[in-house]
């Protein structure tokens, strides 16, 4: 029930677009609830960060993407598909320098090594 409350409220930050501010409360309500609740959580965290990252991309947000993306990898910093987006974005603005040191985090995570050498390929 608390985990459907929680969520409510993220949704209603996301209709105003304040995605930075409904993923850092779920992240935070994150560490108070057991391990099977933490899994659902984390799936709707998930799903959310899509939808935010469709919503940007849509509205060609670049600066905004990199921004989001470094916001998500502080927060899970061992999430490794957070890494991958952030250097997909900034192989899409142009800084090749930065994306080489976001591919260092997904580097070693053997479940995504096919997206990680996709990005280093464009990344050249």
């Amino acid at each position: 029930e608390s985990i459907s409350l929680a969520l409510e409220l993220a949704e209603r930050w996301f209709v105003q677009h304040e995605y930075q501010q409904a993923l850092a409360f779920l992240y935070e309500f994150r560490l108070y609830l057991e391990p099977r609740d933490e899994a659902f959580l984390l799936q709707n965290i998930y799903d959310l960060v899509k939808i935010a990252d469709t919503s940007l991309a849509e509205q060609k947000k670049l600066p905004t993407l990199v921004s989001f993306y470094r916001f998500l990898t502080n927060l899970h910093v061992d999430h490794t598909p957070y890494y991958l987006r952030l250097a997909y974005w900034l192989i899409e603005s142009g800084d090749l320098y930065e994306a080489e040191l976001s591919l260092v985090g997904a580097s070693g995570d053997i479940l995504y090594q096919e997206e990680f050498e996709d990005l280093q390929k464009k990344e050249k």
